[in-house]
């Protein structure tokens, strides 16, 4: 396939040859990008929690992707390909599958919240990208 999709404004193409988001990147990339996901699921259901960064969720990705870059010296458009062309179910599976490994049931709104209050703001794989509002 020859086409292109590009996040025009911000210079981010992804030749659909080259970027296969029938699956999602493993090891410490695919484990960032879960995190990602898993704060922007915890800032919209839980009061009192916002992302840390970003006025929408665009934003929001960008800083988040730019954050994990630098963080864990990952490639910045190797987070940013999948979570902006990535199906969302596969995206949120991520994110549950990240939240079930720390015993933190994604369905259950109280004990979701709970985990975001607590690491919200601190050096968290998933509280870094998390603030208390």
């Amino acid at each position: 396939m020859s086409r292109v999709a590009i996040i025009g404004a911000f210079g981010i193409a992804c030749a659909v040859a080259a970027c296969d988001m029938s699956e999602m990147p493993q090891g410490v990339t695919g484990d960032a990008i879960a995190q990602i996901v898993a704060a922007e699921r915890i800032s919209r259901d839980c009061a009192g929690i916002g992302t840390f960064a970003g006025i929408d969720t665009q934003d929001y990705v960008m800083a988040a992707s730019r954050l994990a870059a630098e963080q864990q010296r990952l490639s910045v458009n190797a987070l940013r390909a999948p979570l902006f062309y990535q199906r969302v179910v596969v995206l949120e599976a991520a994110a549950k599958a990240d939240l079930e490994g720390r015993g933190v049931d994604i369905d259950d709104t109280r004990a979701l919240c709970a985990f975001g209050n607590s690491v919200a703001g601190t050096g968290d794989a998933i509280g870094r990208f998390l603030r208390k509002t």
